[in-house]
């Protein structure tokens, strides 16, 4: 195996692990909701996660075929993927949360509910680790693909 299909096997492994890693955090000020913790690409994106995980997994099996002519297709596919989806995430999540801090105190849910804690407030951030293996893949690639490319001639 030569190294530049080493480290296209390895861009796209790190693409299908980070699909399983946290990628969005869901904090509340309220510990009654119960609303907190994590979830991956895969959870919070599944129509995007599953073609990611056919794309990196056919990437896997193209570099075994040797067959890199077609891994730019998959490899670049999946990068444009995660960069379109990393600024609409960063986009729906700054959205979201503008509008969480424009409502406020949403004050007392009436007298049905007098013993409700007042601020019901839902904060969504990225969680990192997701999104740094997604980019280290996607550097990886591409690092293999030009490789691929130089060993050919």
């Amino acid at each position: 195996m030569k190294n530049s299909q080493i480290v296209l096997f390895v861009g796209s492994l790190s693409i299908l692990l980070a699909l399983f890693l946290p990628a969005i955090s869901v904090q509340t000020q309220n510990q009654v909701m119960g609303v907190s913790g994590s979830a991956s690409y895969f959870e919070s994106d599944e129509v995007f996660g599953v073609i990611l995980l056919i794309l990196s997994v056919g990437t896997m099996i193209l570099v075994f075929l040797k067959k890199t002519e077609i891994v730019w297709i998959t490899g670049l596919i999946s990068i444009g993927i995660f960069i379109f989806r990393f600024f609409k995430f960063v986009s729906d999540i700054s959205s979201y949360n503008s509008f969480q801090n424009q409502m406020g105190n949403f004050g007392q849910f009436g007298n049905e509910f007098p013993q409700m804690p007042q601020e019901v407030a839902i904060q969504i951030s990225l969680n990192w680790a997701s999104w740094t293996v997604f980019l280290i893949g996607g550097v990886l690639t591409i690092a293999g693909l030009v490789k691929s490319t130089r060993e050919s001639k």
